[in-house]
């Protein structure tokens, strides 16, 4: 959850993925798949945070007004 964290409040740079680097095939696939998520978020930040804002807002104002 912090390397998610990280990814979505401040600019993040990824190592190259190496398949020589990791002698486990689990590892080097688990590695892979996360690194590419990741990678993802990144580049998609922006959009991730206006959503959870705008999401964050409805549920905000449909709570006041049931209040």
């Amino acid at each position: 959850m912090r390397i998610v964290s990280v990814t979505l409040t401040s600019e993040v740079e990824f190592d190259l993925y190496d398949e020589g680097t990791l002698q486990n095939q689990a590892h080097r696939v688990i590695y892979k798949n996360i690194a590419a998520k990741l990678q993802d978020l990144a580049i998609r930040r922006q959009e991730y945070n206006d959503e959870s804002e705008a999401l964050f807002k409805t549920e905000y104002d449909r709570y006041r007004q049931s209040s």
